[in-house]
């Protein structure tokens, strides 16, 4: 007796074949520009400064893959500009020998990360680090080089304050009646803030918004008389994303920062004395104030020293460097 055999021949599946043939040429026609482009972008030069080349690869990385053409194209311009200044910054610190440990990078990495940076206003900041870097083209790589940068030229600035500087005691005196000037026109001051303006439905129904702002003001200030820090209540709920985390702290500012009922009210405070609630056009405030002391007045003028001397560095700096743009990087590509 015999039996068919089971493993005669089928007819192939051309059209199965096909198809898969379709997607493994696709991958590599896909992965064969990929890496032509890639080369393309290492080996292309956008720029050049004092020689050193800036390549395409270097602009669209980190660059949202979103975006409009013409989004993309005005931020490949403003990055360019940007790694333009970036080296030419570096070169500047690695010439005069300027270094800048990784620990103290990484901290300010970490307050980041804690406290995002600003949308433009106090109350407004970025929901996360790496929505602030994907918003304008960063990677975090540049960011370590930005924030390396900043301090390093704040520690170069801050040597030229040393040795004009070497007594500090001596500052005052060299100042003369500038002091009276700056202690009747800046205090330390902090503040709980409760933002109206730029609340959802403001423009609507402003009275409502500010009525539930004055109600979370109102609940603060009952905190603050139960005897609670005026620091750890500004930690808790104050809605100035910028001074929040510092307990309020708004640092050394002109008494008429924040306008005029911030410094109507300052002008009636005994210091250290914190206000009742009350409202500008930016919302409601509670605020506390100190003078400047002597310590104080020579930390300001340090600060408006190395502030000053960073910007003519920087003017310096970009005056000097030698920049090269070929006219096919007028697209960052």
């Amino acid at each position: 007796m015999t039996t068919e055999d089971s493993t005669q021949s089928r007819p192939l599946p051309w059209g199965m074949i096909a198809i898969v043939a379709v997607i493994v040429l696709g991958i590599a026609y896909y992965t064969f520009n990929y890496i032509r482009n890639a080369r393309i972008e290492a080996s292309t030069v956008v720029a050049r400064v004092n020689g050193e080349p800036i390549y395409a690869a270097d602009v669209n990385r980190g660059l949202p893959d979103d975006s409009f053409d013409s989004t993309t194209n005005d931020m490949k311009q403003n990055k360019i500009m940007r790694l333009i200044s970036q080296m030419a910054i570096r070169q500047f610190l690695s010439k005069h020998g300027v270094q800048v440990r990784e620990d103290i990078i990484e901290k300010e990495i970490g307050k980041m990360e804690q406290n995002p940076p600003s949308m433009g206003c106090p109350c407004c900041t970025y929901p996360s680090l790496d929505a602030y870097l994907s918003a304008v083209g960063y990677t975090r790589d540049e960011l370590r080089l930005e924030i390396r940068n900043s301090i390093g030229l704040s520690d170069y600035a801050r040597r030229s304050w040393e040795k004009s500087h070497p007594d500090k005691s001596a500052v005052l005196k060299e100042i003369g009646g500038q002091s009276t000037y700056i202690r009747q026109h800046y205090v330390k001051a902090w503040q709980i803030f409760f933002n109206t303006f730029q609340q959802p439905g403001y423009n609507t129904d402003p009275g409502k918004i500010t009525k539930a702002a004055g109600q979370k003001a109102q609940k603060a200030w009952d905190r603050l008389q139960r005897g609670e820090s005026f620091e750890a209540v500004a930690k808790s709920v104050s809605e100035d994303m910028t001074s929040k985390h510092k307990g309020g702290m708004l640092g050394f500012i002109d008494r008429s920062s924040y306008g005029e009922e911030f410094a109507n009210t300052i002008s009636k405070l005994k210091p250290g004395a914190y206000s009742k609630p009350f409202e500008s056009s930016w919302g409601c405030h509670i605020v506390k104030w100190e003078p400047m002391s002597d310590g104080d007045i020579v930390k300001f003028c340090e600060s408006y020293f190395v502030d000053k001397e960073n910007k003519s560095i920087y003017s310096q700096i970009m005056k000097s460097a030698k920049v090269e743009r070929p006219k096919s990087s007028d697209s960052g590509s």
